[in-house]
């Protein structure tokens, strides 16, 4: 069945268990799951949720800032990647482009706000 999704989130079904304000891609099945580093993300969840259960994602494109869970440390302004778990974290572990940039500094494992560059870094 093809649709279309006309708003900042769509719905999945959750591959996995996940845990709140992680980057998200499909698996081969279409579920939901986590990202890890090197891979490219589909978007990232607000709530967690059970495996087999419905997942709302707030889409790449979708406007405004995310709210991200942090590999490492990282300062304010600062590139951020896809790492695994579906963390970000401001160092690169291939040729990706950076996800998007941080609004504040961070610890491991803290939530930090994260602008995302949706597929265009300014000034590249």
């Amino acid at each position: 069945m093809t649709q279309r999704t006309d708003g900042p989130t769509r719905n999945f079904s959750a591959g996995e268990d996940l845990d709140a304000n992680l980057l998200l891609k499909l698996d081969g099945s279409g579920d939901a799951i986590l990202c890890d580093a090197g891979e490219t993300p589909i978007g990232s969840n607000e709530y967690s949720v059970q495996q087999g259960a419905t997942v709302a994602v707030e889409l790449n494109n979708a406007p405004g800032t995310r709210i991200l869970t942090l590999s490492g440390t990282g300062a304010a302004l600062a590139d951020v990647y896809p790492a695994n778990d579906g963390k970000v974290s401001t160092t690169q572990s291939a040729s990706e482009p950076p996800y998007g940039q941080l609004l504040q500094s961070g610890a491991d494992g803290e939530y930090v706000e994260v602008l995302p560059y949706l597929g265009m870094k300014p000034g590249a």
